[in-house]
């Protein structure tokens, strides 16, 4: 009797915990309302803006890949008592769930935060950029540069958006009436690139195109990108909460402060590399490469492990470039990026593109981005 009243507990513990790790952030005041999101780095662009306003729900919980997570019975009836979903845009869980999140709750807005990026994808037409330049889409955005709020939401017809080809792949920009999103948004990489002549980071984006559904999901991994994805978190969180904008308003200015810093700082670090291409395994670093000019590499092809005859092609790529480092993602085999990194003398990275210190994990990067290419 009292093994099986022992097996009993220890079965209901493990349940409670299981309930507890597979619903990301539960909320902890029932109080407060609840803002869903689906990664962890949302969580702390939300807090920088909504402060301590709201319960946050982060959909996928520490180490699970946005890839192959499947929401919970029990991340269902949360959503079932939520009134604002902030999805990041293109990950795989909301490509394959948003639909049944959805119908979790019809009465929850769901916003799209990429709403306004200059989205990068695997191109569907290949060949010179000329051929393709009657292929023009608009997204909408109103006269103050900011994204509107109505056509981020889901049940909105989604923007339209101009299509930029380059090598390979296909740039998806905003018109703005402002300047806002134009001034610090992907445009600043494309100037850079004209400027300075940089075939190589053509080369690396053409060589490589990125399998997320055509777009390349990692939007939150550019502090540029960040700014407009902060404002659409502002946006939506004035349009649901209307009585608390002047916090988020306030907010949303320091915020913007430390993001222009970051920027800034990063530019400083970067701009006199003599070198200016790496390797990823994963290439979650195209927005980010954008940003400073640089040239990402990644050893993956369509979300598969190298081949023998890429793997040769990457080293020799290593050897010809003098690449001196490889950005080894923490959900991945590290064995193909060893045997890379052992054959061109390079240092293995270990980043987390899902880290909830979002801020750190950008200077992070950049720091050994400096530390490696000289």
């Amino acid at each position: 009797m009292r093994k099986t009243t022992a097996l009993v507990l220890t079965s209901l513990v493990a349940a409670a915990m299981l309930l507890v790790t597979s619903c990301g952030n539960k909320p902890g005041n029932d109080d407060q309302p609840t803002i869903a999101v689906s990664i962890l780095p949302q969580e702390y662009f939300v807090s920088r803006i909504a402060g301590d306003l709201f319960s946050i729900n982060v959909m996928i919980p520490p180490g699970a890949s946005p890839a192959t997570y499947e929401p919970t019975p029990a991340q269902l009836a949360i959503l079932s008592k939520t009134d604002l979903y902030l999805k990041m845009g293109y990950t795989g869980f909301e490509m394959a769930w948003m639909d049944k999140l959805r119908s979790a709750n019809q009465q929850m807005t769901i916003v799209n935060l990429s709403e306004g990026l200059h989205l990068i994808t695997e191109a569907t037409m290949h060949g010179d950029p000329a051929d393709h330049e009657d292929a023009e889409l608009h997204a909408d955005t109103n006269v103050h540069g900011d994204t509107d709020v109505h056509s981020a939401i889901e049940e909105h017809a989604p923007g339209e958006e101009h299509a930029h080809y380059h090598g390979g792949t296909e740039e998806h920009s905003t018109t703005d009436a402002h300047g806002d999103m134009e001034d610090h948004g992907g445009m600043e990489a494309h100037e850079a690139m004209a400027e300075h002549g940089t075939t190589e980071a053509h080369e690396a984006m053409a060589d490589h195109g990125h399998h997320h559904g055509g777009i390349d999901p990692h939007t939150w991994l550019s502090p540029k990108n960040v700014k407009i994805i902060a404002r659409n978190i502002h946006n939506a969180l004035a349009a649901a909460y209307p009585e608390h904008k002047e916090v988020f308003a306030a907010n949303l200015d320091e915020f913007m402060g430390d993001l222009d810093s970051l920027d800034s700082s990063i530019a400083n670090e970067l701009k006199d590399l003599s070198s200016r291409a790496f390797f990823t395994y994963h290439p979650s670093l195209s927005y980010f490469a954008r940003d400073y000019n640089l040239a990402q590499y990644p050893l993956e092809l369509g979300g598969k492990s190298p081949s023998a005859a890429h793997m040769k092609k990457m080293i020799d790529t290593g050897r010809e470039k003098r690449i001196g480092i490889v950005f080894l993602q923490m959900q991945f085999d590290q064995k193909n990026a060893e045997v890379l990194a052992k054959e061109i003398g390079a240092e293995i990275v270990q980043i987390n593109p899902l880290e909830p210190e979002w801020y750190d994990q950008m200077l992070y990067i950049s720091g050994k981005l400096k530390e490696n290419l000289h």
